[in-house]
């Protein structure tokens, strides 16, 4: 017949068996909606019956692509997808292209060697850590019977990066709140230390001081947080801040900073003898809390130095400057005859002062007597 395609079975059976029969039909069909199954008297061929039948393609869809539309090697990777028309898949991972099988020049690797039930619709695929960073990936569903039918969608691979900043500070003093900026690509969470002498990435480190913050959630974008520092950091200019990948020690990133010196700078100390006062101005680094203080001839930071000689006051904030203190005439005559040095010291640790010495202002003598006098 003209419109033979195929025998489904040449071999005769038996009529009044009435058992039916499983085909498994195959892949080189060509999809068509006027196909017929007949059945056909072994002897006598013009005893036939037929049922119309529509082939259609096998199709295989995968549903990607993720979001985001990159991972990094490590990283699970949940692949879906669905079909039509076939019973099991196969997936891969490409590079460069689609790929089919593992003869393909752009073949990277298996996600699925093995078939899967094109009903089962998911699965998790754990990446491998050693995959190059390329915009160019494609993952890869076939048809496992039939090479021909596939279906791929483009993925990133992404390098690990992590980036951290200290908002412009270079240095400062122990127990001041510092401001970390960082951002991370490819990281799931990072954790930050603080390290003296290089990069450290645990307290199995050499240059380990402390953590910082424990694990933390990555973002691409740029993140802060303040970090309380304690007290009791020793001043040095080895220090650095370092951001690291919870699953890599290697993907870091530092950033070199300096525990400066608590510091205190009178800036002014001036002794109005008209008015009977002293005015001091001061700047300070690292401390809060001052006290001002009169020396005579050598700094001093407290009232048990042989060179003490009064209190300025009482204790101020750094920020309270300047400030001027009134004294009775004699006292204030006394400043004017006397080597004396205003000085500024830390409340917390005497050892952080700083002195100036005293300038003399409206020192004039006045009369009322006539010029000629």
């Amino acid at each position: 017949s003209a419109y033979f395609d195929r025998w489904i079975s040449s071999t005769s059976k038996s009529c009044d068996s009435g058992s039916p029969m499983k085909w498994a039909a195959k892949t080189d069909i060509v999809a068509a909606q006027d196909y017929y199954i007949c059945a056909v008297d072994a002897t006598e061929t013009s005893l036939s019956s037929c049922q119309i039948v529509e082939a259609m393609d096998a199709t295989v869809g995968i549903l990607m692509p993720p979001t985001p539309s990159w991972f990094v090697g490590g990283d699970i990777i949940n692949v879906h997808w669905d079909c039509a028309g076939t019973d099991h898949v196969k997936i891969l991972l490409c590079r460069g292209g689609s790929c089919t099988d593992s003869s393909s020049s752009n073949f990277v690797e298996w996600i699925a060697s093995l078939r899967l039930n094109c009903a089962q619709g998911s699965m998790a695929w754990t990446s491998p850590t050693s995959l190059p960073s390329s915009p160019d990936y494609q993952i890869c569903v076939v048809d496992s019977e039939a090479a021909h039918v596939w279906s791929c969608t483009g993925i990133e691979v992404v390098g690990m990066s992590v980036t951290v900043g200290t908002g412009g500070v270079t240095d400062f003093v122990a127990g001041d709140s510092l401001t970390i900026d960082w951002k991370c690509s490819g990281q799931t969470s990072v954790y930050t230390t603080l390290c003296q002498g290089g990069p450290c990435s645990g307290t199995t480190s050499p240059f380990f001081v402390q953590y910082i913050q424990k694990p933390q959630t990555c973002s691409t974008n740029l993140k802060m947080m303040t970090w309380k520092s304690p007290t009791t950091l020793p001043a040095a200019s080895n220090y650095s801040v370092c951001m690291t990948d919870t699953r890599s020690p290697d993907v870091q990133s530092c950033k070199d900073i300096a525990v400066a010196t608590p510091t205190v700078v009178v800036t002014q100390a001036q002794h109005d003898l008209t008015l009977k006062r002293l005015v001091m101005s001061w700047l300070c680094n690292g401390t809060s809390e001052v006290q001002a203080l009169l020396c005579k001839g050598e700094p001093c930071g407290n009232s048990y130095s042989a060179n003490f000689v009064r209190w300025v006051g009482s204790k101020t904030y750094c920020t309270e400057s300047p400030r001027a203190v009134p004294f009775d005439s004699s006292f204030a005559q006394e400043i004017a005859t006397e080597n004396y040095l205003a000085c500024v010291a830390d409340s917390q640790n005497s050892k952080v002062v700083g002195c100036s010495s005293i300038t003399m202002e409206n020192a004039k003598i006045t009369s009322n007597m006539p010029r000629d006098v």
